[in-house]
């Protein structure tokens, strides 16, 4: 009777009401964590009163047979998948255990070249070897568009030992891969099908032509929730859409990568962002994508600053609703010096108090999603048509973000990676191996990977951008010069 009527609550009750409910009992908690539910110093008594960990009645989240369950349960029918899987390590957790999971130690991969960071980690972790699959630049060399089936199809060619096809959609600048027809190629060839959907959590909820990857045909599916949906930082899904994937692995590996102790205040997070988006989640996005459309028309007439997407590309679904690319268009300042993604940033802070997603030396990132009300929409138009006015035209030539080559792999990332280290200064570093990853972060997609040989390409981009301001990791500046991480002898 007991267990019956414990599963008739996990059907109905959200993680954050039974929380709550234990918050205001009299129960003493003889438990970790140590502050035991009472405000401490800055901490304050209403969070640390729902900070608990597994105890009766909640569920552990690497064995769920309770609450955990159900809410799992719940995601997985909302989003179309077989199985979901909470993450309290953000979507670099499910991005690791996806490609671990299905990708064999030591095996090949057909990798997106402008992956997360996290998907080298899980190549390194494994011992993987990527062949890389290339985006074609937007128009104008802005940034890179989304991989095309096409792409897929020659990787797979050239490719035939590789076990699965890593892609991102949406792009980190918002574009959106032809996922339905590129599963049809990797299933045709035997292959399983990982969508990094870390920018797309919204997409199950969406409408239009832009659907989400989970309902299009890929086997493993990774969401960061926290990114475009109502949900606290560091909480994501990762959903298992077939059979293809062997969900043993997947399980298994997330046990290695996710925490023992995961936080119910996160996963309360995602149970109540479902929750929200079950109920309200149509109301959201419509008014997301009105407002959405409503600013590339007033942005339109801009003179100077390009903007992308446009109308026709939201509506079509080649790209997200809520990714503003904001290009500095070779224009001047006022003061005659040339416009770059950083300034523009810097503005847009300073004097409007915006604070954008990314700058690189050639755009900004805005980001909207269902959270914004528009009052964010008409400051940044306000803004953008306001700096636009004070711009003048200028004959620098666009010099892309991204190197137009890959450079060559002349070790493996393991092998790269964990080899006996040194400095040398960036500007002598033509023709020798990179030791470390050099990338802009965001997005944190990699200029340079551990193993591949440092060209001339490489080291003036890494140049450029930092006399610039921009900010690189994997590189060191000291003395007014630049460093680079190489490995010995090499």
């Amino acid at each position: 009777m007991e267990k019956q009527t414990r599963t008739e609550m996990t059907e109905t009750e959200s993680l954050f009401s039974r929380l709550q409910a234990l918050a205001d009992s009299d129960l003493i908690p003889l438990h970790m964590p140590g502050h035991k539910r009472r405000g401490f110093g800055e901490l304050p008594e209403e969070l640390a009163a729902l900070d608990i960990t597994e105890i009766e009645g909640f569920d552990n989240l690497h064995e769920p047979e309770g609450i955990l369950k159900a809410a799992q349960e719940r995601a997985a029918q909302l989003c179309g998948a077989e199985e979901t899987c909470f993450l309290v390590g953000g979507g670099s957790s499910g991005v690791l255990t996806a490609i671990c999971g299905a990708v064999s130690a030591g095996g090949e991969i057909l990798l997106d070249r402008d992956a997360h960071r996290s998907a080298y980690h899980a190549l390194y972790l494994r011992g993987i070897q990527p062949k890389y699959l290339k985006r074609e630049l937007s128009r104008g060399g802005l940034f890179p568009e989304a991989v095309t089936p096409e792409e897929v199809e020659r990787g797979i060619r050239e490719n035939p030992r590789a076990q699965a096809v890593f892609l991102v959609s949406p792009t980190y600048e918002g574009r959106i891969a032809d996922i339905a027809r590129i599963a049809k190629i990797v299933h045709a060839a035997g292959k399983l099908l990982i969508v990094d959907e870390a920018h797309g959590a919204h997409l199950p909820f969406l409408g239009g032509p832009a659907q989400s990857a989970v309902r299009l045909g890929a086997d493993l599916v990774i969401q960061s929730t926290h990114k475009t949906l109502p949900a606290p930082t560091q909480t994501a899904l990762l959903h298992i859409c077939s059979d293809r994937a062997d969900a043993e692995a997947i399980h298994r590996f997330l046990r290695i990568y996710q925490s023992s102790s995961p936080s119910y205040l996160l996963m309360a997070g995602i149970d109540n962002a479902m929750r929200v988006m079950k109920r309200d989640g149509q109301e959201l996005c419509k008014g997301l994508k009105q407002r959405f459309e409503l600013l590339l028309t007033q942005l339109s007439e801009l003179k100077f600053l390009q903007i992308r997407p446009t109308l026709e590309e939201c509506r079509e679904g080649i790209h997200d609703y809520g990714k503003l690319v904001i290009g500095t268009g070779g224009a001047l300042t006022e003061d005659g010096i040339p416009l770059t993604g950083m300034e523009l940033s810097r503005m847009l802070r300073k004097e409007y108090g915006i604070e954008t997603e990314m700058a690189l030396p050639g755009f900004v990132l805005a980001m909207f999603t269902v959270g914004d009300v528009q009052a964010h929409y008409d400051r940044l138009q306000e803004a953008l048509t306001g700096i636009d006015g004070r711009l003048r035209e200028g004959k620098q030539r666009r010099r892309p973000a991204y190197p137009e080559l890959l450079p060559e792999a002349a070790l493996s990332i393991r092998e790269a990676w964990d080899a006996d280290q040194v400095r040398i200064p960036l500007e002598s570093a033509q023709g020798r191996i990179s030791g470390d990853f050099v990338g802009f972060y965001p997005p944190g997609s990699p200029v340079l990977v551990p193993g591949e040989r440092i060209g001339q390409q490489q080291i003036d981009l890494i140049l450029r951008s930092r006399a610039g301001g921009f900010s690189l990791q994997g590189i060191l500046t000291k003395d007014g010069e630049t460093w680079i991480k190489v490995p010995s002898g090499r």
